[in-house]
């Protein structure tokens, strides 16, 4: 089910199809370093349509952005950065699973499409860390992967589902301890 616009998140997925413009990577790393804490991206330009066609090339990015907005000034901020004509060619919703998100970068669940390599991600995520997401469901978590994403819930329920039920049951505690020092700070 599609988040609607007037929707505040931080949690974004995006999809931006290079329909009437050329996209460069760099043009799509400058803007997640603007506008991201976190990101993963990748350049789809193999996936095939039903009919045997192949599809436009796209981007795909998951990002933990800087700050929460309604996911219609995100998609402005696209629109912008990219010069658009209009939204026309850009999906944007909130991410249900972080996990599952940068998965879908190479399409780990989904072997009926084209296998992109781990390579091919572009991210400011260290490659240990962004390796043990996509290959491991992200079992061991590094205290600043930790932090970024209790920094950014807006719930413990949240964290839950960003790191799993068994890495919050394993870093709990410290987890307790980060929220109650962020909500001190806010």
């Amino acid at each position: 089910m599609k988040t609607p616009l007037t929707s505040k998140t931080q949690h974004l997925n995006i999809v931006i199809n290079t329909l009437d413009k050329e996209i460069s990577q760099s043009d799509v790393q400058a803007y997640c370093n603007l506008y991201f804490n976190e990101y993963a991206f990748i350049k789809h330009d193999k996936d095939i349509l039903d009919n045997g066609e192949l599809k436009h090339v796209h981007y795909h990015i998951v990002g933990n952005a800087k700050d929460k907005s309604r996911l219609s000034t995100h998609l402005n901020r696209i629109v912008d950065c990219f010069e658009l004509s209009n939204a026309f060619g850009v999906e944007i919703d909130k991410y249900q699973s972080f996990i599952g998100s940068i998965q879908y970068l190479i399409h780990r669940n989904d072997k009926e499409k084209y296998q992109y390599d781990i390579s091919q991600i572009v991210s400011n995520i260290p490659s240990n860390e962004l390796e043990t997401i996509i290959e491991n469901e992200n079992d061991c978590l590094s205290f600043d992967r930790l932090l970024a994403v209790v920094s950014t819930a807006t719930s413990k329920i949240e964290i839950m589902r960003e790191i799993g039920i068994n890495n919050y049951r394993l870093y709990r505690m410290c987890i307790l301890d980060m929220w109650n020092d962020l909500q001190e700070v806010k």
